[in-house]
């Protein structure tokens, strides 16, 4: 059964960034996950991104999201050198919830992530952004590289902690994670590599 949920906001952002990101589910549907800049009415809660969750009760603030501790000088360009939340994802029973945030320096260099990880061992803040096996059990983390291949990508064990770069064929294309669950229940990870123009070829990569 569908259940339609009002969200109330207070317009009281000062970048005019789109108002909602990362809409995730766990499967049954039963609650929705965001990200806003907004504040629920009445509250003062801050304008940077905050994680909300709404059922069937209405909408509550689930999080406030850590600013991103950037690694860069490079902080002074004004809007487009702001952090906001990209994705949200869920595990499949809705145990584990990862939303994931990006800061862009003014020449849209210097592209870093940073992911608050929220399961039933706490919460933590993972650099890099991460995705989610459904079974909530794996991630794949990706962080952005200044130079070629500029993506590297590790499989991380949420249950155990261990961490496992992947090694990426050498091809002259740029890799990148297919799919919006990119990592399966047992830790395998579909990449893919393309290119455009005269001879542009498209390769897939399983990485377990």
């Amino acid at each position: 059964m569908f259940r339609a949920v009002c969200l109330v906001f207070v317009a009281s952002a000062s970048i005019a960034w789109a108002q909602f990101y990362g809409l995730a589910t766990p499967s049954d549907g039963s609650v929705v996950y965001f990200s806003s800049t907004l504040r629920l009415k009445g509250s003062s809660q801050p304008n940077y991104p905050k994680l909300f969750a709404a059922d069937e009760t209405g909408v509550r603030l689930f999080r406030v999201l850590p600013k991103m501790s950037v690694q860069s000088s490079d902080d002074t360009c004004g809007f487009s050198g702001h952090y906001i939340v990209n994705w949200t994802q869920v595990s499949a029973n809705g145990s584990t919830v990862a939303a994931t945030g990006e800061w862009v320096g003014c020449d849209n260099s210097n592209l870093q992530y940073s992911t608050d990880l929220i399961n039933a061992t706490g919460e933590r803040q993972i650099t890099g952004g991460l995705y989610l096996s459904p079974g909530g059990r794996y991630a794949v983390v990706e962080t952005f590289l200044t130079g070629s291949p500029y993506y590297a990508f590790a499989v991380l064990d949420l249950q155990t902690g261990a961490s496992a770069p992947i090694a990426l064929p050498a091809e002259s294309c740029f890799w990148g994670l297919s799919g919006v669950r990119p990592v399966a229940d047992n830790g395998t990870v579909i990449l893919s590599c393309g290119t455009s123009g005269a001879g542009a070829f498209f390769l897939g990569f399983i990485a377990s």
